[in-house]
């Protein structure tokens, strides 16, 4: 009987590698072994709090969730937590053990430390346990901690409170225990942290609120063990101490934490007093539901009124935002646009008092209005026609969309003419208020002229004086690449300035400013009360470009310090690739760049825009990460949480954790697969066995689906049929390609061939289970549907499949999908093939640029290039990435668009899968028997002068290492270095391969055994 049992290859390493052993024939030895590996697992995670799996289950002690109140609700709060105590000696090691909802930064000593946990479902929480005992010292000391609580909706939790646990124990040295359990009655100390603008706005739809920090509101020094907490409070406990599930161990390494370095790539620009820019910001609704991710998007508006003096007849140029403006009862005209966040209206001003009315679109749960004035034009603002007037505006509560698309042209004046009455009254605005929208507002900065400019190297310490910056000053700082990071900024001489964070991966057209859209502006805000303000973010930043600027100082600022900690998952680069052409190998350079800067605690879709966890860019990312680095340890995190997403349907949830119903079909379709590709590298059959009810809940809503039809294929208009509002529609498909070029409707190829795929893995998962009665069942419905959709999908006439039974369309994904299910008989893959290698020559429709539209998007390339490799069509594989990737290089990029385009994310990792290609089929490297990664097949596919590289043994630091370049015959010259033991098979006729030093058996029938390499 085979099977297979896992132990840690390196108990010191900090993360565990998976090694195979390719049988083990007694059931009870297998079962020894398994329970051996959990034992000292667990063993060895009690020791180093790196080393975790999900086998190792620990339960705290009868520890408390705490907070500053008994209920932790509320939107952004912010709480201090303090533990002092005395020590007389200092211990070697000490695992402090804690969790918060829903992040956290831990100091010790007034050192920061760390900060966590891994995103989480609420249901099954991770815990982290920090080594802390090299920050401690002898005497007094104070373990810190400041918890944030999300509070609204994202893509990164589903949380709902706060909520503080902490346990551990440790010997004071004079023989008494110091205890860190968090209860009521514990020596923990708390205080609510207001320096923190519970309604500053979201950083993006799928992202938490910015930082405004108030540091007039904020204990300086509160995480240093002499500061005075005796008016802090204890600790109170939660009522709600259900809210979360058992608490289990984080299973992934904390993140990377090392310096990222920088550059200032532009002279130091003078802030200009050119513009006057008047604003304010108002709280909305917390969407904090289930009914959408977008929810009140576009359904709520905010009317804005005022009255503006000018000296004479004059026209100005204000900057606004989106909405519409009525200057004196009379619709503006939006004129000359800046860019996305600013549209410059003409306003035809008459001498005297003008009245000035706006209604802007309100969009997610914060809103700025901000009004740029031309300084020059003496103009002032007062709703009461008072030239010393403390207001500056009235503005409406939040009301609905019908307030929105009310036409108000004739209404003079607004909003004092008595027809225009407004629900809940005029709310004052006072003169004082500004908007606390730190991107926006970067954007709109105007510069004068610079004239100096500072290295990075020489920013430390560096005064800029008041007389050379008298309004301001904005630093210009770029990344190599997209990065996520934890900014750090200190500062002297800015008592009373406003110092504003900007960051970002677009450029303005003129590239003086960083570009924001609607949905994503992403920036934070120190409000300076003390001469010295140090400042960290609450939560990491994704960014290429960033922007520090400073305005409003009344002294000489100097910048004291500038550190960026980066927030990446931690892995070494082991594998590599080169080849006889140099675009490729930038392509892969950029592939292998992109996906590192997409790793923290999952793989996350893009560092910047959401930091989602998605389920096709998962999958993607999981074949790059194993080519790049071999590591498994973060898709199996990712799985796991996949497996706890389930909406009320039973469909996996296309992102989590969230609050919100983000389910997409296709991809819960493709999580299978997922979860049986997670499984060939890892051999964890323990993952498979916990979310297998899961797996089979998703599975029944297709099967239902199909049941609809008696051929069982599956119609994409499921949600019109049924009523239902689904994102993306019933096919999300690639959506990067024209309805033009792939129907999207009817019962589809393009839902259907990836349903029959995730039959066929699902019946493989079940024999893996022993459920072979299940198994059956699946291949049974597969073999059914698989022949319906060759007779009813199936063009005869072009050779090739039509995307929907309606037959307007055969795109491409169609066909290949075909294939890659494993659906179209030999005769149609010859067809097919021919049908290929006439109709498709381009990425793109007019054969050079995305101007006219392109065939496929760069995520969905991931399943175009694996069936053109599984068809044999290399020569257009690597020609299509050369098109597709070589524009992006040419367009600029370091890392790989979201899109062919240049406006959306310039770092998604799903455009990356060159990465893996380029490295498996070009270095021809694959493991027939895995999760049994004894043996290893060269099999070529490539059409290069040569190639060589490394792709890493799967949880392994090991190496398969391939060099091989094409002889005057045509035939392939390979040298293989592959670790000891590893059994090396390939196909004569293609490669020459022949033995060298340290081969432990001849070759014999184009197989070896290497100890060393193979020649």
């Amino acid at each position: 009987m085979k099977g297979f049992a896992f132990l840690p290859s390196d108990f010191g390493s900090k993360r565990i590698n998976f090694l195979s052993f390719r049988s083990v024939e007694s059931s009870g030895h297998r079962l020894f072994l398994e329970k051996l590996f959990r034992r000292r697992t667990c063993e060895r995670a009690r020791e180093n709090p790196r080393f975790t799996t999900h086998f190792c289950m620990i339960k705290p002690p009868p520890s408390k969730f705490v907070w500053y109140n008994s209920h932790g609700e509320g939107r952004n709060r912010f709480a201090h937590f303090r533990r002092c105590f005395e020590l007389s000696e200092v211990p070697s090691h000490f695992g402090l053990c804690l969790f918060a909802d829903t992040a956290y930064q831990l100091f010790v000593n007034g050192e920061f430390v760390q900060f966590g946990p891994a995103r989480f479902d609420i249901r099954h929480p991770l815990f982290d346990e920090v080594d802390i005992a090299s920050k401690l010292k002898k005497g007094r000391n104070v373990v810190a901690v400041l918890v944030k609580s999300f509070g609204c909706k994202t893509f990164k939790d589903n949380s709902v409170r706060g909520g503080f646990i902490a346990w551990g124990q440790l010997s004071d040295g004079n023989g008494e225990a110091v205890d860190f359990s968090t209860s009521q009655d514990s020596s923990w100390k708390v205080r609510k942290c207001d320096a923190f603008y519970a309604e500053a706005l979201k950083m993006s739809f799928a992202l938490d609120a910015i930082d405004i920090f108030d540091q007039s509101q904020a204990l300086s020094g509160w995480e240093t063990p002499n500061f005075d907490d005796s008016d802090w409070s204890p600790v109170m406990e939660l009522q709600k101490q259900d809210g979360w599930g058992p608490l289990k161990q984080r299973t992934i390494p904390f993140m990377d934490l090392g310096e990222v370095p920088f550059r200032v790539s532009r002279p130091v620009n003078p802030l200009s007093d050119q513009e006057i820019v008047h604003g304010f910001s108002v709280a909305g609704p917390h969407f904090h539901g289930e009914e959408h991710i977008f929810e009140g998007r576009d359904n709520m508006a905010l009317g804005v009124a005022t009255w503006i003096h000018s000296s004479k007849n004059q026209n100005v140029v204000a900057g606004l935002f989106w909405g519409s403006y009525y200057l004196n009862g009379e619709l503006c005209d939006i004129g000359i646009g800046v860019d996305g966040l600013r549209k410059n209206v003409c306003l035809s001003l008459k001498e005297g008092w003008n009245s000035f009315f706006a209604v802007e679109t309100f969009i997610d749960d914060c809103h700025s209005f901000m009004m740029a004035l031309p300084r020059s034009a003496d103009l002032k603002l007062s709703p009461n026609r008072k030239y010393d007037d403390d207001l500056a505006w009235l503005r409406t509560p939040i009301l609905g969309s019908t307030f929105r698309d009310e036409p108000f042209e004739g209404k003079v004046p607004i909003p004092w003419d008595d027809s225009f009455d407004v629900d809940g009254g005029w709310i004052e605005v006072y003169a004082e208020e500004m908007d606390s929208n730190p991107a926006r507002r970067s954007m709109w900065d105007l510069y004068a002229p610079p004239f100096e400019e500072v290295g990075a190297d020489e920013l430390e310490s560096h005064v800029f004086k008041i007389s050379d910056y008298p309004v301001g000053f904005s630093l210009f700082l770029e990344f190599d690449c997209m990065q996520l990071v934890l900014p750090r900024v200190a500062l002297s001489g800015v008592a009373g300035a406003t110092v504003d964070l900007a960051y970002g991966e677009h450029l303005s057209a003129d590239s003086s400013h960083l570009e924001h859209t609607i949905v994503y502006q992403a920036g934070d805000r120190i409000l300076a009360a003390e001469d010295k303000v140090e400042y960290m973010t609450s939560q990491p930043r994704g960014t290429r470009y960033m922007r520090i600027t400073v305005r409003g100082a009344a002294a000489d600022v100097r910048l004291d310090s500038l550190v960026f900690l980066s927030c990446r998952y931690p892995v070494d680069k082991l594998g590599r690739f080169e080849c006889s052409d140099s675009l490729l190998n930038e392509v892969w350079v950029m592939c292998e760049r992109t996906q590192h800067a997409n790793m923290e605690d999952v793989f996350v879709d893009c560092s910047g825009r959401e930091r989602g966890m998605y389920l096709r860019d998962t999958i993607i990312q999981y074949h790059n990460t194993l080519a790049a680095y071999g590591d498994t340890m973060l898709m199996g995190r990712c799985m796991e949480l996949f497996g706890q997403s389930p909406d009320e349907t039973g469909k996996f949830r296309a992102v989590y954790p969230n609050k919100g119903d983000y389910t997409i079909s296709d991809f819960a379709i493709e999580a299978i697969e997922g979860y049986w590709q997670y499984y060939l590298n890892t051999g964890d059959v323990d993952r498979l066995r916990t979310d297998w009810p899961a797996m089979l809940g998703s599975i029944d809503w297709f099967n239902n689906l199909s049941d609809e039809r008696e051929d069982g294929l599956l119609d994409a208009d499921w949600p019109k049929l049924k009523g239902i509002k689904a994102h993306y529609g019933g096919l999300h498909g690639d959506n990067g390609v024209s309805d033009a070029l792939m129907d999207k409707t009817g019962p589809n190829a393009n839902l259907t061939f990836p349903y029959l795929q995730m039959l066929g893995s699902a019946a493989k998962i079940a024999r893996l289970l022993g459920e072979s009665v299940q198994a059956e069942a699946f291949e049974t419905r597969r073999a059914m549907i698989a022949e319906n959709a060759r007779k009813l999908l199936w063009n005869e006439q072009k050779g090739c499949f039509n995307d929907n039974i309606e037959g307007r369309t055969q795109s491409f994904h169609a066909s290949i999908l075909a294939v890659l299910a494993e659906v179209a008989t030999p005769l149609q893959k010859r067809s097919i093939r021919r049908w290929l290698e006439t109709e498709f020559k381009n990425v793109f429709l007019n054969g050079y640029s995305p101007d006219a539209g392109a065939y496929f998007s760069p995520a969905y390339s991931f399943f175009i290039f694996q069936g053109l490799y599984e068809l044999g069509l290399t020569k257009l594989a690597e020609s299509l990435m050369r098109e597709g990737w070589g524009w992006m290089l040419a367009s600029g990029a370091v890392t790989t668009f979201e899109f062919f385009r240049t406006t959306a994310s310039h770092c998604h990792a799903w455009s990356a899968n060159p990465l893996c290609f380029l490295s498996k089929n070009a270095l021809g490297v694959s493991f027939p028997a895995a999760p049994d990664f004894s043996h290893v097949k060269i099999d070529i596919q490539s059409e290069l002068d040569w190639a060589k590289g490394a792709y890493p043994i799967p949880g392994t630091k090991q190496l398969i290492e391939v060099d091989w370049k094409r002889n005057e015959e045509g035939l392939i010259e390979a040298v293989v270095s592959a670790p000891a033991g590893i059994t090396i098979s390939w196909d004569r006729s293609k490669v020459l391969l022949s033995q060298s030093q340290g081969a432990e058996t001849a070759p014999a029938r184009g197989c070896l055994t290497a100890s060393q390499r193979a020649v």
